[in-house]
């Protein structure tokens, strides 16, 4: 069957307060999956999640043949807790066994992230830095001294692997965003995402990472 290619839309949905979750269904268990956002800390070798805007603690664990809690850890040595976005199921005991991890990262306060709900996905990447927002009105891209930004009309190709390419000729430029199925890690800060990026302008190639916001899970 050949790629579908669509127009993105123009729109936005409201923003929603309280936690972020979202829920997805797992392929291979058909389990339903739910995405957690929030606080991540590890106490005598148990690791907790405190889900955003949430007191209660859920214990975390790793689904069978998946793992992230190493990549966590070593992360964790930089000090302080850390923001987690994963995908699992919790059961009625305050566990969550997680399946998927969107990201993990150190610094920032993502719980308060404003337009996250809106967001299909976010990449960047460093030297030099550039980072692409992508949301249903379109595609912006932002390279501090080459361009101003804007948001530009985009069309997505889904391919095979699971990834797409999202492309625009807007003002006079030919650009693509690329974004595959593949765990990466940020070169400078050390935060991991589930997707990686390449952004291609005119021919120009810069790498980074990526994540999928609560537009597309």
């Amino acid at each position: 069957m050949p790629p579908i290619r669509y127009l993105a839309l123009a729109g936005a949905l409201s923003l929603s307060a309280g936690c972020q979750m979202f829920s997805t269904q797992d392929e291979t268990t058909h389990r339903p999956v739910e995405r957690l956002q929030g606080e991540l800390t590890e106490e005598a070798g148990v690791w907790w999640l405190t889900p955003c805007g949430a007191s209660e603690r859920l214990q975390v664990t790793e689904a069978e043949g998946f793992s992230v809690l190493q990549d966590a850890r070593m992360l964790q040595a930089g000090g302080g807790p850390l923001f987690a976005d994963l995908g699992g199921a919790r059961s009625s005991e305050g566990r969550y066994e997680v399946s998927r991890a969107y990201r993990v990262q150190y610094e920032g306060n993502a719980c308060g992230d404003p337009v996250f709900r809106r967001l299909q996905a976010r990449a960047a990447g460093n030297e030099p830095f550039w980072s692409a927002e992508v949301n249903p009105k379109g595609m912006i891209i932002d390279r501090p001294g080459k361009q101003q930004s804007m948001v530009l009309p985009f069309l997505e190709e889904r391919l095979p692997d699971g990834g797409q390419s999202l492309t625009s000729e807007a003002n006079g430029k030919h650009i693509e965003l690329w974004l595959a199925p593949q765990r990466c890690v940020d070169s400078m800060s050390g935060n991991l995402y589930h997707l990686s990026a390449e952004l291609r302008i005119d021919g120009e190639v810069q790498r980074g990472c990526a994540y999928y916001g609560g537009q597309r899970q």
